[in-house]
Order: structure tokens, then C-alpha cells, then sequence
């Protein structure tokens, strides 16, 4: 007796994948390579324009502050008799005072004794600090010949009209502003620059063509600033 062959009919819509090739809907069909593509451009989009906004954060001046027209009458800081003072206002708590304190140490190096050197650290009301919580205050402490002085309240500051971190002036020493900026090249960043050259020059020459240069910091306080805080 014949054996009857039985067949099953298969539905037009069942494909079979073939061995290597993706299904429609799997995890390498088109359309999920079409979603990764997406994701890596948008990743790729939003890494590059946050090191876009930190770099030009980093180049972004600060607030030069105001140039005072003569020495504060009430400052108790103090030029030096017989060289050249230069004084560095900087936040005890400002990532980038760790570049302005290795441009002074530069400065100091080249100068060869012929520059005396203050360190301003402001002390915001309400905000103490002491040398055991501020390694950038303990460091400008190591500095070989630099004064450190905290500025209570910010009021040296704010009778020398500077708002930023990283500001430096030098004075000859008859008390005569020579230089007002900064020395570093970006917030953070240290290196030869127009701001250090310069200072450098009015030290060990008495004469450049640069009076100022941006300062690139934090910002020291934020009240407003009247004309009796700079008296």
C-alpha cells in the first residue's frame, strides 16, 4: 500500500533568515543601525560643543575692575622702597590661582631679586578660611620672598578697584601703577604671554608698550562696589 505524503502550507508572509543576515526588526536591521548612527552623531554633537563651551569659557576675560587714579589712602599693604611691587589678588578657592601663583614663580626667576612680591588672598564675609583648608593659600605661603596677606571682607580689593581673580599690579617703588591685568593665557593656564612679558620688561628695563592685559579668573565678590569701600 502507497504512503500518502502529507504537506503543510506555509504562510506567504514566514521568511526564513538566512544564516548571517539580520531579520527585519533585529538588533542589526537597518533601521536599528539607523538608531545607533543617530545616537553616536548626537553624542559626538554634544561632547564637542562642551569642550567648545569650556575652552571658550577658559578664554573669556574676567572683569578688569577699575584703575585707580593714585595709591587708596587707607590700603595698609605696602610698596617696597627699592624695587618694584607687584601684588596678585586671587581667591584662596579658585581653581585657576594655581596658574597665576606658577606665573609670579616664573616671574620671580627671571627678575632675580629685583621685584618684590605680595599675595593678595581675599577673605569674603562670612566665608573664613585658614591655611589648613586652603592647599592654594598653603602653597603661595611656600613661595620663596612672597608676602601673603589676607584681605578681609575683600576691602583691599575693592579700594585697588580689582574684581577678579588673578589680577596683579605692579608699582615702581614710588608708588606708581606700571601694570594692571593678568599673566596667564587662559583660566587655568600658565605659559608666556603678553601679560607676564610685560611685567617682566617694566621690572628689569623700567619701560613696555603694555600698561594692561586681560585677566582670566574667577570673580572675587559680586556686591556692588561704592566709592567709600575704595577710599
Amino acid at each position: 500500500m502507497a504512503q500518502r505524503k502529507i504537506t503543510f502550507d506555509t504562510p506567504n508572509d514566514a521568511v526564513t533568515p538566512h544564516p548571517g543576515r539580520s531579520s527585519p526588526g533585529g538588533p542589526w536591521s537597518p533601521d536599528a543601525k539607523s538608531r545607533v548612527r543617530i545616537v553616536v552623531i548626537v553624542w559626538a554633537l554634544v561632547a564637542g560643543g562642551g569642550l567648545i563651551g569650556m575652552n571658550l569659557l577658559a578664554a573669556r576675560p574676567g572683569d578688569p575692575g577699575k584703575q585707580m587714579s593714585g595709591w587708596p589712602a587707607k590700603s595698609a599693604l605696602n610698596c617696597d622702597a627699592e624695587r618694584s611691587t607687584l601684588f596678585l589678588f586671587a581667591h584662596p578657592q579658585c581653581p585657576c590661582t594655581r596658574a597665576s601663583l606658577e606665573s609670579v614663580m616664573r616671574l620671580q626667576a627671571r627678575c632675580h631679586g629685583r621685584l618684590k612680591v605680595t599675595i593678595v588672598f581675599v577673605e569674603p564675609s562670612g566665608a573664613a578660611f585658614d591655611s589648613a583648608d586652603s592647599p592654594i593659600l598653603a602653597a603661595a605661603r611656600d613661595i620663596p620672598g612672597a608676602d601673603v596677606h589676607v584681605d578681609p571682607d575683600c576691602s583691599e580689593a575693592r579700594r585697588f578697584g580689582v574684581r577678579t581673580s588673578g589680577h596683579v599690579l605692579l608699582y615702581d617703588k614710588h608708588k606708581n601703577l606700571l601694570f594692571s591685568g593678568g599673566m596667564t593665557i587662559a583660566r587655568g593656564h600658565n605659559g608666556d604671554n603678553a601679560g607676564l612679558a610685560a611685567v617682566e620688561s617694566w621690572v628689569l628695563t623700567g619701560r613696555s608698550d603694555m600698561r594692561s592685559a586681560p585677566v582670566h579668573g574667577c570673580s572675587l565678590y559680586t556686591d556692588r562696589v561704592t566709592e567709600g569701600d575704595r577710599s
